[in-house]
């Protein structure tokens, strides 16, 4: 017997007589089970509960499903199948480009169907709490980095970065920490290694990413190089970004607050909410960003 028991479902779709088909279904196999009828009611049950399984038809009275995966933050242990009876080649390649998704179901559909997706869904379940469980049993962690001032990059380096840090148990969510060390990486290249200034950016008419392009080809900016560097142990996870440039006056930046809704210092305000503690060195060319376990947060 396979016990499917662990598992925890929600169905979304607008359609009241495939809720209560999928609901009885899973029930019969012993998945307890939720469903809502738009995007609004669901991202309500997302943020109140942790589910193993989505079921989400593509075609919602007030969302796409594939947007609301998107929107939802949904964490990566869950295993999310979209319905649609949309076989176009839009939507296919939609679907098929968000990463969220591990696979699709066309609707009509049989049950014969979604009890091979029960297979997969536990099986994914599985893999996940033993990677969890995986991480949570190191010691100790480290990765260093070096980078051009290529922003394309920031976004895979800051996965990579903080890729295990949700699962070892420091944020409940890893999409905050993946943006701060992000944003971390970013000030490091722009405005440490290239020099352009953060007021630059109020300027409508180009030249803030003008400048930022004809600086990173530019001796002697072309040379400069950004180094990360990550460490986590069981209490404790920190994260480096040095830049080679001049460094800045952080002790006036820190004076005054800066805002998410502000032009410039945004980072910054990410950063602070992301993590515990941050402080730089004296030259002020370096960030350093401390964040303890949530059960263990000074």
């Amino acid at each position: 017997m396979i016990d499917f028991s662990q598992i925890r479902a929600l169905i979304i779709d607008d359609d009241q007589s495939i809720c209560d088909m999928l609901s009885l279904f899973l029930e019969s196999k012993g998945i307890s089970t939720d469903y809502a009828y738009t995007g609004e009611d669901a991202l309500k049950l997302l943020k109140e509960k942790n589910y193993d399984l989505l079921i989400v038809d593509q075609h919602l009275p007030d969302i796409k499903g594939s947007e609301l995966v998107k929107k939802a933050g949904i964490k990566r242990n869950t295993y999310i199948v979209l319905l649609t009876g949309d076989y176009s080649k839009d939507t296919i390649e939609e679907i098929t480009r968000i990463r969220e998704i591990n696979e699709f179901i066309g609707k009509p559909f049989r049950l014969e169907q979604i009890e091979i997706t029960l297979f997969r869904a536990l099986n994914h379940v599985a893999r996940q709490l033993n990677f969890i469980n995986a991480v949570r049993t190191i010691d100790r962690w480290e990765v260093e980095m070096t980078l051009p001032n290529d922003l394309s990059i920031v976004r895979e380096v800051a996965i990579i970065v903080t890729r295990n840090a949700a699962e070892a148990g420091f944020w409940e969510d890893s999409n905050i920490c993946r943006i701060a060390v992000g944003e971390a990486i970013v000030n490091a290249m722009i405005h440490g290694n290239l020099e352009v200034p953060s007021k630059l950016r109020e300027s409508s008419s180009g030249d803030f990413w003008e400048e930022i392009e004809k600086r990173a080809n530019t001796l002697p900016y072309l040379k400069r190089r950004v180094f990360v560097r990550a460490k986590m142990d069981k209490e404790v996870y920190q994260v480096k970004v040095t830049d080679e440039g001049k460094g800045f006056d952080w002790k006036k930046t820190i004076s005054s607050p800066p805002s998410v809704y502000k032009p410039f210092g945004r980072g910054l305000a990410i950063i602070r909410v992301a993590f515990d503690e941050v402080f730089w060195n004296d030259k002020g060319n370096e960030i350093t960003m401390v964040k303890y376990k949530l059960d263990k947060t000074p």
